[in-house]
């Protein structure tokens, strides 16, 4: 089904384990809804080889779509050599920070 969303891992459990990489596997910063079919596409696909070649498919949008889904900027940071611990912590950053405005607005 076209529209069914579903959870996707980021970094794919599958490609975690083949680079031998078992820690925080299931963390929730690298968790993102994304559309049944997408998911399907990256299936176990290595994140440096994959997430570069959609953002230089969609250079205009990858900015926003990457912003709206709280993952570190690619204009910011090369996902080509990305590693997963420092993707980790980049996103758990802009996802606490989310949380923080959500709860206090402008207040720290």
């Amino acid at each position: 089904m076209f529209n069914k969303k579903e959870f996707h891992h980021i970094y794919p459990k599958a490609h975690l384990t083949r680079v031998r990489t078992t820690d925080e596997i299931n963390s929730l910063a690298n968790i993102c809804m994304l559309a049944a079919v997408e998911n399907r596409a990256v299936s176990d696909s290595d994140p440096s080889d994959y997430l570069p070649r959609l953002i230089s498919e969609h250079p205009d949008d990858a900015p926003a779509v990457f912003a709206s889904n709280l993952l570190p900027s690619p204009t910011e940071h090369d996902y080509s050599s990305l590693s997963y611990t420092e993707f980790l912590r980049l996103r758990s950053e802009i996802v606490h920070a989310r949380m923080k405005h959500l709860c206090y607005g402008n207040n720290p």
